[in-house]
């Protein structure tokens, strides 16, 4: 008895890549907002950035971290870590150098397994201040860096802020009784100081 050949058609179905990328939801109400202390820092010192999570409903809200179990809150007051690096797949914080450098992971942080849930209250908002070079090691050589925050596995995106960490200055004002050194703390005063750059003649 001759063999029976079975013809068998594989039609592929071609769908874009993008089809399948993760697409992140945004939570209603809220906003997350990134203010650093100075926008221009001398480059071995501390780069302090308050991340705050604002609830703009008038209703309470209430966050939970991506990818951990949720736990009853301790009784003090602030964003607690987990959630600053909630990002899901990422931790939410993005550092791109001028270069198009890109850091996503902080160093020396890891999710837990458990994180407490945070309680907005209505028009209010919870946040919390960190130094971005603890996590972010390249914060510590000069350059202009931007950062971006996408806490909630991108339920919420903040505004994009430009820093730049260079070598302190300094001036020098020759007068009748001698020679004045003036070092400039742009931290402490950046509008002053930049005001004085620019108002002062080239030498």
């Amino acid at each position: 008895m001759p063999a029976k050949r079975l013809l068998v058609t594989i039609v592929l179905i071609s769908c874009p890549v993008a089809a399948f990328a993760e697409v992140a939801t945004p939570i209603p109400g809220i906003r997350a907002h990134l203010k650093p202390e100075s926008y221009h820092v001398s480059v071995g010192r501390p780069v302090w950035v308050l991340l705050s999570i604002e609830n703009t409903t008038d209703k309470p809200i209430t966050l939970t971290v991506p990818g951990t179990e949720p736990e009853i809150p301790s009784p003090e007051m602030g964003l607690p870590l987990a959630h600053v690096f909630s990002g899901g797949s990422t931790s939410g914080i993005g550092v791109t150098t001028d270069m198009d450098r890109r850091w996503e992971a902080p160093v020396g942080y890891r999710t837990p397994a458990t994180a407490p849930i945070v309680m907005i209250g209505p028009r209010s908002t919870v946040g919390t201040t960190i130094d971005l070079r603890e996590y972010f090691p390249a914060l510590r050589s000069t350059g202009q860096y931007r950062v971006t925050w996408r806490p909630y596995a991108g339920g919420a995106v903040s505004e994009t802020i430009l820093l730049t960490i260079a070598t302190r200055k300094q001036a020098e004002v020759i007068t009748d009784e001698g020679t004045m050194t003036i070092r400039f703390f742009y931290e402490d005063a950046s509008l002053t100081v930049a005001n004085f750059i620019v108002s002062s003649p080239a030498t």
